[in-house]
This record gives structure tokens, C-alpha cells and sequence, in this order.
């Protein structure tokens, strides 16, 4: 309205549509005061007052509403996998400073803004989000995007740990995928690339190596990695080895630690192939090879024990060969047999002989009180 004084308070009065309208307290800036958000429609009988005098009559006119915005044009990354970050983003039209974005999504949220972020988005940010911009008191029409979160699929079931014996034959590790999931296979619990195909340990080295695996989903969404663990025992290895006994006598073979051969290591054998000797016996599970073989001639003998197999835990190892030679007690033969004599008489001659080679013959009188 124009034609007022400069810093006077006025009272404005009109119709809208036949309806009386009284605002109070408006001060002309210049000689106009402005009247602000007014709806469509007809305005008459406007006039202003001030100290109790009314001006005169002004109207009628129409106001009539702008055309709404248009609509927005969105753009997303949808789909996503829970716990990754959803965006949306308005391409057009593009806000003036006077326009607002205006959203409501899923879970009945209500921000602002030309972009939507939701950062580690779960299951319940799936759903549609709906969008409109608002300009000068005027709403375009809204927009909706449907966006898809999908859920990530569990570990993996595996057997942990999976253990071999150095140098056995290894086999493709192996883990329970969900029908219609893929598996990926790494060597870190964390990052690196995941492969397709299942690796195959090596047995080479003995200790502990650890693997991992997830499996993915139809939507490309990775699941939680699973650990396996292959351990790779010690297998012995013992080389043939001798020894030399007295017929009759106790022996112990013990392999020393160390060199192939780990603690623990115990031994099992079969009764050993001879000839002229007895006591020969198969035996398992001990910490030393043992027994106690006499020789029935009077020539050494050598048992063979052919097949001894060294075992580390569950680990067995080649089998080796160990020789026991026995060496006879010497016989010893004399001629002619007792002889009975007179006091200050000679005895025959007696001769001591024994079939056993490289045998010394000592000999001495005894239980005889004779000069």
C-alpha cells in the first residue's frame, strides 16, 4: 500500500473473499506498508487507519498462486549391503536460496537438504524415500525412490583345525556356502583379495597356518570371514642303525632326539628274522627298541628287525631297519674227560678246544689242595 507517512503505525483492513481482515501494528517504511504470504483470492475494501482516521478504499484485486516447482530428478546408489553408506542426491531443479528440500524416509525421519546421507545403513533404511522442494510458499510435486539394503550373509561353517602330518598329501580346503552364495578365500582376516578358488596348504614345513573365508550373497554382500587353521605336524625320520650283543644279554636302542627325529617319538616292530636265535619279539608304542635275543650256535648271529616304524603323535614316519648281532657264549670242550691219578703220579694231557672262532681259554686249578 502507498501514499502513507514515513514511521507511522497503521491499521490495515480488507476482505478476502467477502471475509473482514484487520492486521495491527504495521509501520510504513518510505510511504508503503508491505502485507506478506497473502493466499489466492479476491481482496476488496482495503484501507488503512491511524489515530482513528480510515483512508479511503482501495480494491478490488485477485492474487492468484505461482506455478509449484518441478518436480525433483533423483539419482542413488542403491542397491547397497548393510553397514555401507546410502546416498541420494537431488540432479534438478536445482534450489534457489529461498527453496527447500524436504524428505521423509523409512523409518519417518524428515531432514532437509539438496542430498540425503545415512552413513553404516541397515535393513530398516530399505523402503521408499520421498521428496519435495518448496519454493516461495509453493510445493512441487513429490518424487520417490525406492532404495534396497540388503542384509550381509553369515560366516561361513568350516572345520578348524584341520590337521596333517608333514609331508602327507594335502587336500583343497573346504566351507559350507548357503545355496545360491559364492565362497572368497584369503590369507589375512582382514582386507587383501578374496579368491574364488579354495587353497591347498602345503605340508612342507611343520607349525600352524591360518586361512580365511567368506561367502557372498547374490547381491554382491560379503559376510564375516571364518578361520581355519591347518596345523602340519612333525613326521619322523629315523635312519637304520646296529648294535652288538652278548647272547643273553639285555640291549635298548634309543634314537637320539633331534636331526628329523622330535620329542616323543615311539616305535613299533615286528619279531625280527634269524637264524639260531631266541627271544625274538614284536613290540609297540616304545620309547626304545628292546629285547633280549640268545644265540643258539656257537657262531654270531645277526637278527634283522626289518620294519620299524617311528611315530610322532599321530605322525608315522618311514619304516628303518635295525641289526642286532649276537655274539654266542664260547663252549668249551675238553678231552680226555675226568681223570682219576696217584699222589706224585702225571695226568694225561688235556686238551681245551671250542667250535667258536677267536676264543681265549683261561684256566686255573680249583677245590684241589694238591702241590
Amino acid at each position: 500500500l502507498h501514499g502513507l507517512i514515513a514511521g507511522t503505525t497503521y491499521i490495515v483492513h480488507y476482505k478476502r473473499n467477502g471475509i473482514d481482515t484487520t492486521i495491527n501494528g504495521l509501520v510504513a517504511v518510505g510511504d508503503s506498508v508491505v502485507i506478506g504470504n497473502l493466499s489466492a483470492g479476491t481482496y476488496s475494501s482495503i484501507y488503512v487507519v491511524t489515530t482513528g482516521c480510515p483512508s479511503n478504499q482501495v480494491g478490488p484485486f485477485t492474487l492468484t498462486d505461482p506455478n509449484p516447482p518441478a518436480a525433483p530428478v533423483l539419482t542413488s546408489n542403491s542397491p547397497i549391503c548393510t553397514n555401507q553408506t546410502l546416498q541420494i542426491n537431488v540432479t534438478s531443479p536445482v534450489a534457489s536460496s529461498v527453496g527447500t528440500y524436504n524428505w521423509t524416509t523409512p523409518t519417518n525421519a524428515h531432514p532437509t537438504g539438496s542430498s540425503l546421507t545415512i552413513n553404516n545403513a541397515s535393513i530398516l533404511d530399505s523402503g521408499n524415500y520421498i521428496v519435495t522442494l518448496t519454493v516461495n510458499n509453493c510445493t512441487s510435486n513429490p518424487t520417490s525412490l525406492l532404495f534396497d539394503v540388503h542384509s550381509r550373509p553369515l560366516a561361513p561353517v568350516v572345520t578348524s583345525p584341520v590337521v596333517y602330518c608333514q609331508l602327507q598329501t594335502p587336500s583343497a580346503l573346504t566351507a559350507t556356502v548357503l545355496s545360491g552364495n559364492t565362497l572368497l578365500w584369503y590369507t589375512s582376516s582382514t582386507g587383501g583379495v578374496g579368491s574364488s578358488n579354495a587353497p591347498t596348504p602345503s605340508t612342507t614345513n611343520t607349525g600352524t597356518t591360518s586361512y580365511y573365508v567368506s561367502q557372498v550373497n547374490g547381491y554382491s554382500c560379503e559376510g564375516p570371514r571364518s578361520q581355519i587353521d591347518v596345523v602340519v605336524n612333525p613326521t619322523p625320520v629315523v635312519g637304520d642303525t646296529s648294535i652288538n650283543v652278548c647272547s643273553g644279554t639285555p640291549f635298548s636302542i634309543t634314537p637320539p632326539v633331534g636331526n628329523g627325529i622330535p620329542a616323543g617319538t615311539v616305535y613299533s616292530w615286528l619279531a625280527p628274522t634269524s637264524f639260531g636265535l631266541t627271544g625274538g619279539q614284536a613290540d609297540s608304542n616304545q620309547v626304545s627298541i628292546t629285547g633280549t635275543l640268545t644265540d643258539t650256535t656257537d657262531f654270531q648271529q645277526t637278527a634283522i628287525y626289518n620294519t620299524v616304524i617311528p611315530k610322532t603323535g599321530s605322525c608315522p614316519g618311514l619304516p628303518f631297519k635295525v641289526s642286532v648281532i649276537v655274539n654266542p657264549g664260547p663252549r668249551v670242550i675238553y678231552t680226555p674227560g675226568n681223570q682219576a691219578i696217584c699222589s706224585g703220579s702225571n695226568s694225561a694231557s688235556v686238551s681245551l678246544t671250542s667250535a667258536t672262532p677267536n676264543v681265549s681259554i683261561p684256566w686255573n686249578l680249583v677245590n684241589a689242595p694238591l702241590t
